[in-house]
């Protein structure tokens, strides 16, 4: 019980020093929520920044090697269906 309320003697000081008006436990919970949210979605952004250029973590959008040779010989036979319609 103490921790709460030392959170919340640091939120009020907090408001005091910065000039807002005090605000309810449903907006501040709100806002807390809101807050997470945001956090969330700029480390999946980033984390699939960084998925994408290949720094950290596995290359899912590279084909793998076999992915590569099955490609290269699905063109190769394209190439020579459009030749042999000519």
């Amino acid at each position: 019980m103490r921790w709460r309320l030392r959170i919340r003697r640091f939120g009020r000081r907090l408001r005091r020093r910065l000039g807002l008006p005090p605000i309810s436990r449903r907006t501040a919970l709100v806002l807390l929520l809101l807050f997470i949210g945001l956090v969330f979605v700029a480390v999946a952004i980033v984390a699939d920044f960084l998925i994408k250029t290949g720094r950290y973590g596995p290359k899912y959008y590279e084909p793998k090697d076999f992915q590569r040779e099955e490609h290269l010989e699905q063109l190769e036979h394209l190439e020579k269906l459009k030749k042999r319609s000519f």
